[in-house]
């Protein structure tokens, strides 16, 4: 699939949906066609490509001890997903485990 069969299938300019390709942030498409252009890359499982190095991916560290069922906790990590998966980001959280003994 290309820009332009993306642009058609969405009803808008191939401008637009090479704009948000080059650039999921950029302001210079609505932010309602930016997320229309993102949610169907996402439903068509597209693959971002960046010619800059740029991977899309997001890790945070979360501590063993934290309680992720504290509303504050999972609201707060429940945000930083939603925000980077609504920029075109995929987001890994990794789970330290103190203490623990890995074996080879």
């Amino acid at each position: 699939m290309n820009q332009r069969q993306i642009a058609e299938n969405l009803g808008i300019s191939q401008t637009s949906v090479s704009m948000v390709l080059n650039d999921p942030l950029t302001r210079k498409v609505s932010s309602d066609k930016r997320q229309q252009i993102m949610n169907y890359l996402r439903q068509t499982k597209y693959l971002l490509r960046n010619h800059s190095g740029k991977t899309w991916n997001i890790g945070y560290l979360i501590g063993s001890t934290l309680d992720v069922n504290n509303p504050f906790y999972n609201r707060f990590f429940t945000g930083i997903e939603k925000s980077a998966a609504d920029a075109g980001y995929n987001v890994s959280p990794v789970i330290l485990c103190h203490g623990c003994v890995w074996k080879r």
